[in-house]
């Protein structure tokens, strides 16, 4: 299951796992997206993520894209082209 909302130059994107993650293996499968993002060359672009797990970073759906926004920015924040957890950093 999953979300995307568009806003400008930022795509938020929510997915949901039937099987149990934690925060740091949400934050190593965004990684491994993101590197391969950052491989294609037709047409070359990156990407920043920011990732929120529950119930650790919130238990509600809007708190969760909170955490997960407030990570994004961390990544960007950082130099782009990263993966950011809100509480892993």
């Amino acid at each position: 299951y999953g979300k995307m909302i568009t806003l400008g130059d930022k795509v938020e994107m929510s997915c949901y796992s039937s099987f149990a993650l934690d925060a740091y293996e949400a934050k190593m499968i965004a990684e491994r997206f993101r590197s391969k993002v950052a491989q294609q060359t037709k047409p070359k672009f990156t990407i920043s993520i920011g990732v929120s797990s529950y119930p650790e970073d919130g238990k509600s759906f809007k708190e969760l894209i909170q955490a997960a926004d407030k990570a994004l920015y961390l990544s960007k924040e950082r130099g782009k082209n990263r993966v950011s957890h809100a509480k892993l950093y």
